[in-house]
């Protein structure tokens, strides 16, 4: 529990999301961690005093982008998770990942299964709010020559990011915070960005409202280009309606207790249909 007085500092837990994964042809039902890896976390947040913890991951875990590599793959050993960080109310859990060559921030809203997700999240709505922030990468990223070689300079960097743009654009990708970023330089879009960048944390441990977070993304200048504040407090993950999470199994092969879903709104995962209309759009866009 987040209250306890002895909580302070930050804890990061670095998951191995490949040498235990199960195929991904194994489908919704595959394992991304495997049963020792899922004991040791689960030990691990049990016995942590830490007012923060960061959970990384080299694949992104909110994005419900069936596309590549990440947990949605896998949305069995997804909703584990989040069960689990919700059963042992973590606080304040940062998910941090990378792999996409681009910066994103991603929020989920979640709740007890079954009951509405509308309205405010974080501390005392009965609700709760994960954030992910994921940051790829230092070397290339999508606005950076990501086309083969004979495509190189400009031409490669202005296809390659028109094309990601255009995703972004019309892909159904609701998880992606929403809003505008600070930035206006090449590459930015609301809440991403397809330059060469690093992800930083800052804790303002004093701040008058409680101790504070702040996500960002820094691009290749050295400017901010994405940013996004909020108390310790308000990433807690304490559902008090939640009775049954505490109750539930320890291997967490049984129902979900808690749903997460995009915070603006839809189901938790996209459908194939609306994949592929959005893939449709945005290659019309880019042609």
């Amino acid at each position: 529990n987040a209250s306890t007085p002895r909580r302070s500092g930050v804890l990061v837990i670095l998951l191995d999301n490949r040498y235990f994964r199960d195929p991904y042809e194994e489908g919704p039902e595959g394992d991304m961690l495997g049963a020792e890896q899922w004991a040791w976390l689960e030990g691990t947040l049990r016995r942590s005093r830490a007012r923060a913890h960061l959970i990384v991951s080299g694949i992104q875990i909110l994005p419900d982008k069936r596309i590549g590599e990440g947990w949605a793959r896998f949305p069995r050993s997804r909703g584990r998770l989040l069960d689990l960080l919700h059963r042992m109310q973590t606080p304040a859990p940062i998910l941090l990942s990378g792999d996409v060559h681009m910066a994103e921030l991603h929020v989920a809203s979640c709740g007890i299964s079954g009951a509405p997700l509308s309205g405010g999240d974080g501390a005392g709505t009965g609700r709760t709010q994960v954030v992910e922030l994921t940051s790829s990468g230092m070397t290339h990223a999508w606005a950076r020559s990501a086309l083969p070689n004979f495509l190189t300079g400009a031409v490669a960097d202005v296809l390659t990011a028109g094309l990601l743009h255009a995703a972004m654009a019309f892909m159904p990708w609701r998880y992606r915070e929403r809003g505008d970023a600070a930035g206006s330089h090449r590459g930015h879009g609301p809440s991403y960005y397809l330059g060469l960048n690093f992800g930083q944390l800052d804790f303002a441990w004093d701040a008058p409202d409680g101790p504070q977070v702040r996500a960002s993304i820094v691009g290749e200048d050295g400017r901010e280009v994405l940013a996004r504040e909020w108390t310790l407090a308000e990433l807690d993950l304490n559902l008090p309606q939640c009775s049954g999470c505490a109750a539930a199994a320890t291997a967490g092969l049984g129902d979900r207790h808690v749903s997460c879903r995009p915070r603006g709104g839809g189901p938790e995962y996209v459908s194939a249909f609306e994949m592929l209309a959005g893939a449709l759009l945005a290659i019309l866009c880019a042609v």
